[in-house]
């Protein structure tokens, strides 16, 4: 391990790292974290060979193709130590993306300087993530959640992992989202209280108004990896806040 480099433990599966006179950058090993989930007796291993890519980079280094975006919420982002923040811009409602570098072993946060030295402007950067995540991602997967009430739930299951831990993200890609309003009445309406779970419905399902409303606050208030409990409704120009 590169002696640079400070280590520090956040809890649960997630690390902040620095090389000496840089700031904290977070490191979140989820992908480890499912890993293990899907095969106990082998988890020593995998965090092994998942610790030793990680630590012998020292940090999660950037390239063009490992640039992602994911979404915040920004009473989240508030708790957030400053230094590991990253950089964020605005989305819809309290709702916010954050530039990360996903190198398939741990995904770090950004700062706007770690793009400049990759060559890129932020304008760039903004087009090579979403390009990056719209190759990965593929049309929106899903299943009915909620079948008294008509709420579904994006579903990215893969190989016995739970999530590919950028359900949330999906929402970035506003286009993708354009085939789902068949299933619903109304106008789709959209809740990511965490980054593992997005749920939708229609605002003519009323029934599913009052059960999407009433889970993202639950989930937001009590599942791992908090977000947001907006919800918020598609148009043809974009995402916007729900209104009561």
């Amino acid at each position: 391990m590169d002696p640079s480099v400070q280590l520090r433990s956040l809890g649960g599966w997630r690390v902040e790292g620095r090389r000496a006179g840089e700031p904290f950058n977070e490191v979140t090993l989820e992908n480890a974290s499912h890993e293990c989930a899907a095969a106990p007796a082998s988890c020593d291993d995998t965090l092994a060979t998942y610790a030793r890519v990680f630590l012998g980079r020292g940090l999660n280094e950037p390239t063009p193709e490992s640039l992602r975006l994911v979404l915040m919420g920004q009473t989240i982002l508030e708790r957030q130590n400053p230094d590991a923040l990253g950089w964020t811009e605005p989305f819809v409602g309290d709702l916010r993306t954050v530039f990360v570098a996903d190198s398939g072993d741990a995904i770090g946060t950004l700062q706007p300087e770690d793009v400049e030295e990759l060559g890129l402007s932020e304008s760039e950067a903004r087009e090579r993530a979403l390009a990056n995540m719209r190759e990965a991602f593929g049309p929106i997967r899903h299943e009915l959640f909620l079948p008294e009430g008509r709420v579904w739930k994006v579903n990215t299951a893969t190989n016995g992992i739970a999530s590919d831990s950028y359900d949330n993200a999906r929402l970035i890609l506003h286009d993708l989202w354009a085939p789902l309003r068949e299933l619903v009445r109304g106008e789709l309406v959209v809740a990511a209280p965490t980054r593992d779970i997005v749920l939708f419905t229609g605002t003519e399902e009323p029934q599913g108004l009052r059960g999407i409303g009433y889970l993202a606050t639950e989930m937001w208030h009590g599942e791992p990896h908090p977000v947001s409990p907006q919800l918020v409704r598609w148009t043809a120009d974009g995402w916007e806040p729900l209104e009561p």
